[in-house]
């Protein structure tokens, strides 16, 4: 007698143990900077105070279009604004692993 197969067997595979989760890269409360052309072409003044000024990392947001977002804001003036993992860099050696109190 032979067996008879689940017809749909290949939709209740579990997940591969190999899967690989990808997590932000900047924390809460770390520092970063706006990376040049990140928001596109702005004027003159606006550009040197976005590239020129530190933000901190406030909130972790969703991945959206295969990039992680975080809600960052001005320290110098307290100005927030949503940026792509890709707009941003660490600034200092911590990269990823600063927190703040």
């Amino acid at each position: 007698m032979s067996e008879m197969k689940n017809p749909l067997a290949r939709y209740n595979k579990q997940p591969a143990a190999s899967r690989t989760i990808v997590r932000h890269a900047f924390a809460v409360g770390q520092v970063v900077k706006v990376l040049p052309s990140a928001f596109g072409r702005k004027s003159k003044d606006v550009e040197k105070s976005l590239y020129a000024d530190d933000f901190q990392v406030t909130r972790l947001l969703p991945e959206e279009a295969s990039s992680f977002q975080y809600r960052i804001k001005n320290v110098a003036t307290g100005q927030e604004r949503v940026a792509a993992e890709s707009e941003l860099s660490a600034v200092g050696p911590e990269q990823g692993a600063s927190r703040a109190s």
